[in-house]
């Protein structure tokens, strides 16, 4: 005889949980490809956040992320092969003319984010990140006490783009699953 439905939905979630494990392991410091990033150490030989030093090329990879969390796993750092450019088109400028002949296309470092980010439950600031020009470019935060993110990555962050914090997709997890209102199943 099977145990009732509601059971096995809990049994499948533990172990689900579960199976999502922690691979990190201590690396030696973060040394990044592209010699226009700089590190900044997070937790040191397990968590570092990249961000670009120019301000004129203020993201990575072609996207519009500012900051990025790099995380030792299994001895090597994730991550490590970021570049920093521009995105191929709606960057903010501070040059009127960018769509002129020989414009530069220049990032507005006085574009902030002028509110506090959202902060997940149970999660505590652990750094901030600002760039060379002293502007605040990320926030990096950790569970508190014995909770942990669901996830399993180690840090989380948000970054200021656009004027706008962006939103942390994950959540400080006790260990313990709450369900309420299940209905067993025969």
């Amino acid at each position: 005889m099977a145990p009732p439905g509601g059971l096995t939905f809990l049994l499948l979630a533990i172990s689900f949980k579960w199976r999502i494990a922690s691979t990190s392991s201590t690396c030696q410091n973060l040394v990044p490809t592209d010699q226009a990033l700089t590190v900044q150490t997070v937790e040191s030989g397990e968590a570092a956040v990249l961000i670009c030093k120019a301000i004129k090329t203020p993201f990575l990879n072609n996207t519009y992320d500012r900051a990025i969390l790099s995380f030792c796993l299994n001895g090597t750092w994730s991550n490590s092969n970021a570049y920093c450019e521009l995105p191929s088109s709606g960057v903010p400028t501070t040059d009127t003319s960018v769509s002129g002949s020989g414009s530069t296309n220049t990032w507005n470092s006085t574009v902030l984010c002028a509110t506090d980010p959202v902060v997940p439950q149970f999660a505590e600031m652990v750094t901030e990140i600002k760039d060379d020009d002293n502007i605040m470019v990320a926030k990096v935060y950790k569970c508190s006490g014995n909770r942990t993110w669901f996830s399993k990555q180690s840090h989380q962050l948000t970054q200021c783009v656009y004027q706008q914090w962006t939103y942390i997709a994950d959540f400080c997890d006790d260990g313990n699953i709450y369900f309420t209102n299940i209905p067993d199943r025969d």
